[in-house]
């Protein structure tokens, strides 16, 4: 059905019980009535318990139209003596109104023969002319994920690939401040991401809604480690002589990523899959802690060997959902970029990037 289709209006037909009829006769003339009733476009129902009267009283006629539940109520009344009959039929409204009344007198077979009167034929008719009722427009075609707010709670779990100088901390070995300024993180490390998105409707869209925001927090965490070569004369036995000593270190990095952005939803026709594109700026905290050793034995830091920095940045994601149960398996790439030197500049003269790479994998819960 189209926008702005009409359907008709339901018309009752009742007969009284009159004087003189038989109950077949009487649903014998309600059948011929409703036939011709119909005949006009209108919906016929037959309606029950119309008291002889009940269409001249309007109080009466509109409770006899609200419970039939029609717009409309035709009612015959009929005194029959013999094979005489005098039959009036009245058409009210919805509101008790009498729109058409008429009352005729001849034999009663003539009148079951053509059993509505002219009169209320025409008001029948003129009724059914002005009474016919928009059509409510249909829906549209239901989108996958109709019927929901837009808002959607993904939990994801994050395996990051980071290149960050992770070091700007001293070492005391042998009286000697020495600077271990190690590129620190190049490997995988770990961890989650939870991520809150808001989808916005979209006329057109395969999925109603194309375009949204998104904010999300999350934590991973990697650790390295490496030897860092160090040399410097020592005095032996009386001779000096320069020497190369190798520190080797491990270190923890741990991140807190949070991100603010805007998200494009990019359907693909015929099937529950859609690709996600979503870019915008970042924050980011990184907390370093490293151990180093020389010669298999401890090294004690002239400093605290925990060192923190946070920085601004950007990211850019692509990936894909899968619509399953009540949200939406995805999966997606995401690089980070945040570049920081953990509060040592000059032992860290390039920051390193603690975004990085990330491979993101979870489900969109969407409300």
């Amino acid at each position: 059905m189209v926008a702005g289709a009409t359907h008709a209006a339901t018309v009752g037909v009742a007969v009284s019980p009159g004087v003189g009829l038989e109950d077949a006769e009487r649903a014998q003339l309600q059948t011929r009535v409703a036939a011709a009733v119909a005949a006009a476009g209108v919906t016929t129902s037959a309606v029950a318990d119309v008291d002889d009267g009940c269409a001249a009283d309007a109080a009466c006629a509109r409770g006899a139209v609200e419970r039939a539940h029609v717009d409309a109520l035709v009612v015959v009344e009929v005194m029959r003596v013999g094979d005489d009959a005098e039959i009036t039929e009245t058409l009210v409204d919805e509101s008790g109104a009498t729109l058409a009344r008429a009352t005729a007198s001849e034999a009663f077979a003539a009148l079951t023969t053509a059993p509505l009167l002219p009169d209320v034929k025409a008001g029948v008719d003129a009724f059914a002319a002005t009474s016919k009722k928009a059509e409510a427009p249909p829906p549209p075609p239901s989108p996958k994920g109709d019927g929901k707010t837009g808002l959607g709670i993904a939990l994801r779990a994050d395996g990051a690939l980071l290149h960050a100088r992770t070091f700007g901390v001293t070492i005391d070995k042998a009286k000697l401040d020495n600077a271990l300024t190690g590129d620190g993180v190049k490997g995988a490390g770990g961890g989650a991401l939870l991520q809150l998105s808001w989808m916005i409707p979209v006329a057109g869209s395969t999925w109603n809604r194309a375009f949204g925001f998104e904010a999300d927090v999350g934590y991973n965490v990697t650790a390295t480690n490496g030897a860092i070569p160090f040399t410097q004369y020592q005095t032996k036995n009386g001779e000096t002589a320069l020497v190369t000593t190798t520190y080797a270190y491990d270190s923890v990095v741990h991140v807190v990523p949070v991100t603010l952005g805007v998200r494009s939803r990019l359907p693909l026709p015929e099937l529950p899959v859609r690709i996600d594109l979503s870019a915008g700026g970042s924050g980011l905290w990184g907390m370093s802690i490293a151990q180093a050793s020389v010669d298999d034995a401890d090294v004690a830091f002239a400093v605290d060997n925990t060192a923190t920095d946070m920085a601004w940045g950007f990211y850019g994601e692509g990936g894909i959902a899968w619509l399953l149960g009540p949200g939406e398996l995805c999966a997606s790439y995401r690089y980070l970029s945040a570049y920081l030197d953990f509060e040592h500049p000059l032992e860290n003269p390039g920051p390193g990037d603690l975004g990085g790479h990330h491979l993101l994998v979870g489900y969109r819960f969407t409300l």
